[in-house]
């Protein structure tokens, strides 16, 4: 899609956090991208963690992220079955469950997802602490904490 971080500024949960400024905030998004083509989005009223996400989206395929929000991205998959076909140590980092007021899970898999996880990998350590979506950024020592284990593990 063409101006994805403008289309993304006017439509998205995260500017929408901006209430009724999310339409300025879409509108100064698109003055930028127009101003400096081929540069990441920048709008000075968004925290630069919160418009990092957008450094890409010049080639993300939005029809990829539709299928989060409509639940297909993995419909017809057993996930349980490709797990359990994992056969190397693993160390499963995991963001602490965490819902909106509007239901939304804010973390990639519920705690019971993450129990399941468990029983299903023969060889899973799990590590859960408080954080937002992208772990390895936010908390990088006890991400690279986790795979110096996981290494430790496969020797």
């Amino acid at each position: 899609m063409k101006d994805y971080p403008v289309w993304y500024a006017s439509h998205s949960y995260l500017f929408g956090l901006f209430g009724g400024l999310q339409g300025m905030l879409a509108k100064q998004t698109a003055d930028f991208c127009a101003q400096h083509p081929g540069e990441h989005a920048v709008n000075a009223w968004v925290p630069r963690d919160w418009t990092r996400g957008m450094y890409f989206m010049d080639d993300f395929d939005a029809r990829f992220g539709n299928t989060f929000y409509d639940g297909s991205w993995m419909a017809g998959i057993d996930q349980e079955a490709m797990l359990r076909t994992i056969e190397c140590p693993v160390v499963y980092v995991k963001a602490s469950t965490n819902y909106g007021a509007d239901g939304v899970l804010y973390a990639a898999t519920t705690d019971a997802d993450a129990a399941r996880i468990g029983q299903v990998i023969p060889q899973c350590e799990t590590i859960e602490l408080k954080s937002g979506h992208d772990i390895h950024y936010e908390h990088p020592d006890v991400f690279i904490g986790a795979v110096n284990r996981a290494a430790d593990l496969a020797q």
